[in-house]
């Protein structure tokens, strides 16, 4: 399952957010869900609210919560919970720790 990150379009981190996956060519790698639509707002409610959070922008994967930070040089990182085949997501080096 790819992250899905959670937005509103009155949200300026979300904006800031979106911007940043377009820059680093990573919206291929991820699903936004605009909470503002009636199927994006469903989905927040199962996925986001049901954990009891209600920030966007949020990220989940396969169910947990992603944790979304930027490098030191402004890169995105989205540090997700990974299984051992898999790897977190960033545009940074993979030396790069996130910065949270």
């Amino acid at each position: 399952m790819a992250i899905r990150i959670f937005t509103s379009k009155n949200c300026p981190p979300c904006q800031e957010l979106e911007d940043k996956l377009k820059e680093a060519n990573l919206e291929d790698e991820v699903e936004l869900v605009d909470i503002e639509t009636d199927e994006g707002f469903l989905k927040f409610k199962e996925e986001v609210i049901s954990h009891r959070d209600g920030a966007v922008p949020s990220a989940y994967k396969d169910g947990k919560q992603c944790k979304i930070g930027y490098d030191e040089e402004d890169r995105l990182i989205l540090d997700c919970p990974v299984d051992e085949a898999e790897e977190e997501i960033t545009d940074a080096p993979p030396s790069v720790e996130p910065d949270l």
